[in-house]
């Protein structure tokens, strides 16, 4: 049987806190044995072995590493994506923190929205929680049933760096469940916390948000966001602020 909830981990030259936030992942789910968990890393990246041997096989969730020489966190998000078998496929990142009983919470949220019992009801559906910082409709945390995932061909568009993945999910969401083609369950009293240098002070901002926050990954992400999504500049739509 096939896991209810896949995490999906893009991770890069942070071993430790990767581990960790996975820890923490692990001990706010009541259910374990419905999780897989997935980390993306880059072939060249140093740090694997030391993710590898700290990872100790999950103790408790079905764990898995893939490689490649992915351009940045968007594509590992994919690649992850790609080789998932859950239903529910939630975006983590090595500062991201879940609440307590995340599961039974999303769980609860799926079935008031009428997909019980767990999505099987094949309506494709994407959950927008908070991150705990934002006000606006930015879904920085991307979590998608596998309809939703096969209805679009893709988790996290790949062409991205790492800068306007975000944009691309939140948009095309709101816009698809505006015209009726997915369900949009807004689950934000759920926090699931961000804690993201550009947040919290506290965070140190190291090489790996240099890495995703460069000019070259904010340049590139928002002239392929308008690409994609030419009817964006005019329709009124906007996912942040």
């Amino acid at each position: 049987m096939n896991p209810t909830f896949s995490v999906l981990h893009a991770t890069w030259g942070r071993p430790h806190k990767a581990i960790a936030a996975m820890r923490q992942w692990r001990d706010h789910c009541s259910r374990p044995q419905d999780v897989e968990y997935i980390f993306a890393c880059n072939a060249d990246d140093s740090t694997v072995p030391d993710l590898m041997d700290l990872l100790e096989h999950g103790k408790g969730f079905s764990t898995l590493v893939i490689t490649d020489a992915f351009r940045g966190s968007a594509p590992a998000w994919d690649a992850a994506a790609k080789s998932s078998t859950g239903q529910w496929l939630i975006q983590a990142q090595d500062d991201l923190e879940p609440p307590k009983d995340w599961d039974g919470g999303l769980l609860l949220k799926i079935i008031d929205a009428d997909f019980y019992p767990y999505g099987h009801l094949h309506q494709p559906a994407v959950i927008a929680v908070s991150d705990g910082y934002r006000k606006d409709t930015l879904q920085t945390i991307a979590i998608a049933n596998r309809d939703r995932y096969e209805q679009v061909g893709e988790f996290i568009h790949s062409g991205y760096f790492s800068q306007f993945s975000d944009d691309d999910f939140s948009y095309r969401s709101i816009r698809d469940a505006r015209a009726g083609k997915c369900t949009l369950i807004d689950a934000r009293d759920l926090i699931f916390k961000h804690r993201h240098a550009c947040h919290d002070p506290s965070v140190p901002f190291d090489a790996t948000y240099a890495r995703g926050s460069s000019p070259e990954a904010w340049a590139h992400g928002q002239a392929l966001f308008l690409r994609r999504n030419p009817e964006a500049a005019s329709d009124g739509l906007r996912t942040w602020t």
